[in-house]
């Protein structure tokens, strides 16, 4: 969210998405003080497609399936040129590494 200007600079859409309702992800949203759109995936269709689903994640024996902390870089055309993937969520790619990627996209 601190760097969203200079992903507007560089032509970027930045999104989440979640598989919590939308009362808990407008809260969160709410909380973080995030203006970016957090998109809705509670059927986890998308989160499935992208392989990025973690089966009853979390530490609660009944926990639902969410995703797992991962980034994508897809281009105009719908192509992933990039993406990342962590077991922690805490650990994220710094924004300037994001931002350097997308400078070597055409």
């Amino acid at each position: 969210q601190s760097r969203l200007k200079d992903f507007k600079k560089a032509d970027t859409q930045i999104l989440g998405i979640s598989v919590d309702g939308m009362k808990r992800s407008a809260d969160l949203a709410k909380k973080l003080s995030l203006t970016f759109p957090i998109l809705l995936d509670t059927s986890l269709k998308v989160i499935r497609a992208y392989r990025v689903n973690h089966e009853k994640g979390g530490y609660d024996p009944d926990a639902m399936d969410i995703a797992r902390p991962a980034l994508f870089v897809i281009d105009r055309k719908g192509v992933i040129v990039w993406r990342h993937f962590t077991e922690n969520w805490r650990v994220r790619k710094r924004p300037d590494k994001i931002l350097s990627i997308l400078n070597k996209i055409p």
